[in-house]
């Protein structure tokens, strides 16, 4: 499978032979997301939490790899 780093196609390879690309409309641009939460016309929809977990979620990746696999939480580390 290959996913658009933005979200805007996915497309699914069987026994090696690419299907389709499907995409979906774009409702906004990361910009026009940005303009908006800076102009006060939306809420964030990434907010300072979501990058705490996502540092989290990472550190316990790496845990757990330094120590050949085990399950880490990610609220144990860091």
């Amino acid at each position: 499978m290959q996913i658009d780093a933005w979200g805007g196609w996915r497309q699914v390879s069987r026994d090696g032979v690419a299907g389709e690309r499907e995409t979906q409309e774009t409702r906004a641009t990361p910009l026009q997301t940005f303009l908006a939460v800076r102009n006060g016309q939306m809420d964030n929809p990434s907010p300072v939490e979501n990058g705490i977990r996502f540092a989290r979620l990472w550190d316990a990746i790496k845990a757990s790899a330094a120590a050949d696999g085990p399950p880490v939480d990610p609220q144990m580390v860091g």
